[in-house]
């Protein structure tokens, strides 16, 4: 899982991003990645920034700031977004193409992506 939160890390996400996308959402397989149309992955980034819930207020040890929140989330770039789209790509593309191909988390680099534009 350290390999696809690195990959994500690699086309743009920040560590935040990619404990909630791994962890909570349970992408912690390319092959997950892999099936993921770019509809999905526009609902996928829509569920980090704006997840609902709510959490622990980071400031609440300040005076007047309430215990708990709703959940701010996390902004994605949409640069992020269309990398993710790509990688997705990528991975399906690799795996349609190639016999026997195994998919590495190593494989998604903006260069890797640039390769498919």
């Amino acid at each position: 899982m350290a390999a696809i939160r690195n990959a994500l890390g690699r086309i743009g996400f920040n560590k935040q991003a990619q404990t909630r996308i791994v962890d909570v959402q349970g992408m912690d397989t390319l092959g997950k990645f892999a099936l993921l149309s770019d509809d999905a992955v526009a609902l996928l980034c829509c569920k980090l920034s704006s997840p609902g819930g709510i959490i622990v207020n980071p400031e609440a040890d300040e005076e007047g700031q309430p215990a708990r929140i709703r959940d701010p989330g996390i902004k994605v770039n949409p640069h992020t977004l269309e990398e993710l789209k790509m990688a997705c790509f990528l991975l399906r593309f690799k795996l349609k193409t190639v016999m026997g191909a195994v998919l590495e988390a190593g494989d998604i680099t903006t260069s890797e992506i640039n390769k498919v534009r």
